[in-house]
């Protein structure tokens, strides 16, 4: 027997588990359960119109305060040594210099923003089986398996776990504080709670409300 013969077994007696359990597929139910060996970053479809959909959001929550805070606070620093020196009469010629460099960080603040934002697409791979999002900034897919159970979607606030160091100037110290994000979340047939999709993660409510919109609408033209 060969190796998809054992797979489409497999899947079809969890299928039958499933139905006993009254957990029924809400669409495309002829499909299988996913084979998550056969998922690969190569092998996943993100290029079918019909089934994905695109949001411009923040690339992350650091981008996001970097673009906003840094030009403002960094250019109000410069503005303000720039008015000291305008009251004492020996350095007041060095004045325009930071006025200037003050409005060169104020202006800044566009093209960082622009940096800061990417453009994200989330959509299904019926061949797998999947849910699936990709940013543009980002070669990785992060997909969600059983796709066909999904009911609908919506959305979460969450703190991620803390990750990375941060240097004191004499050592590195774990990061002990999460971010706060907004996770997508889904209702899966047979289930009366939510699951968190902890990868599908945005900066702001917003943006999350937006692509949950998105998604939902999509996931209803299916």
């Amino acid at each position: 027997m060969t190796k998809h013969s054992n797979a489409e077994n497999a899947g079809r007696k969890l299928i039958d588990e499933r139905i006993r359990k009254d957990i029924i597929p809400v669409r495309k139910k002829d499909l299988l359960p996913t084979d998550k060996e056969n998922v690969k970053q190569s092998n996943v479809s993100t290029d079918t119109p019909e089934q994905y959909i695109e949001h411009t959001v923040w690339k992350s929550t650091n981008w996001k305060g970097f673009s906003q805070w840094f030009p403002w606070t960094t250019g109000s620093f410069f503005l303000f040594v720039g008015l000291v020196v305008l009251g004492n009469p020996a350095d007041r010629h060095y004045s325009p210099l930071f006025f200037l460099m003050a409005l060169a960080l104020f202006l800044t603040s566009i093209p960082l923003k622009r940096m800061a934002k990417t453009v994200v697409r989330l959509g299904f791979d019926w061949s797998h089986n999947i849910f699936w999002m990709k940013k543009a900034s980002s070669k990785d897919i992060v997909w969600e398996a059983d796709a066909n159970l999904i009911v609908s979607f919506n959305f979460t606030p969450y703190t991620s776990p803390p990750r990375g160091t941060f240097y004191t100037g004499s050592a590195y110290f774990p990061v002990l504080r999460g971010e706060k994000v907004f996770a997508l979340t889904y209702m899966r047939s047979g289930s009366p709670h939510p699951c968190i999709l902890f990868q599908f993660v945005f900066a702001t409510a917003g943006e999350c409300s937006a692509v949950c919109k998105k998604v939902n609408h999509l996931l209803e033209n299916q």
